[in-house]
């Protein structure tokens, strides 16, 4: 009996130092919000030009970084807009140079009162720089359709964590992106 007592107050315990109090730890309802990220992208791109006047697939792996600002409109809406720098992806003597600003609808799923999971969708607008042996061989730009899904967790009423996998299109081109996220809430 004494081993069940013993267990039962280590679990309540522990069960109280992990959770957060709710009172401090409540998502927000509604506000502005900012922060910033790093994240691990896959790039995968098509029809890139070569040195010898030929086209290749590109195929590399980067980490990004992200600033993000966005409004929470009630328990279940957020708006946001992204800036993000996908970083310098190269395969062989080609080499692209990958930028975007997003602006997205989030929904979230609350699975209690400082934990969610959430759909994003919007637009991302692109830039591509591409450079063969170190020269400048192209430069476009674009607008595609972006979207994504993830967890958001409150550790504060203004400081939040949020874990997010997004997958961006530019023409041929394909990058998916996981990124842990810190977010100020006002």
């Amino acid at each position: 009996m004494k081993i069940s007592i013993a267990g039962l107050a280590v679990a309540i315990a522990v069960g109280v130092m992990v959770t957060p109090p709710i009172s401090l730890a409540q998502a927000p309802q509604s506000g502005l919000y900012i922060g910033g990220g790093i994240g691990y992208n896959r790039f995968e791109g098509e029809d890139f030009p070569t040195s010898q006047n030929q086209v290749e697939d590109l195929e590399d792996e980067r980490v990004s970084y992200k600033g993000i600002a966005g409004v929470t409109l009630g328990s279940l809406f957020a708006l946001e807009g992204q800036y993000i720098q996908f970083g310098d992806f190269e395969e062989g003597a080609v080499e692209a140079d990958v930028t975007g600003f997003t602006a997205s609808a989030l929904i979230h799923l609350p699975i209690s009162s400082n934990f969610s999971l959430f759909g994003k969708a919007g637009a991302l607008l692109w830039d591509r720089e591409i450079s063969i042996n170190g020269q400048s061989a192209a430069d476009d730009d674009g607008t595609d359709f972006t979207f994504g899904l993830g967890a958001r967790l409150a550790l504060s009423r203004s400081l939040g964590l949020r874990l997010d996998y997004e997958r961006f299109t530019l023409d041929d081109t394909d990058i998916d992106t996981a990124s842990v996220n810190l977010l100020f809430h006002f």
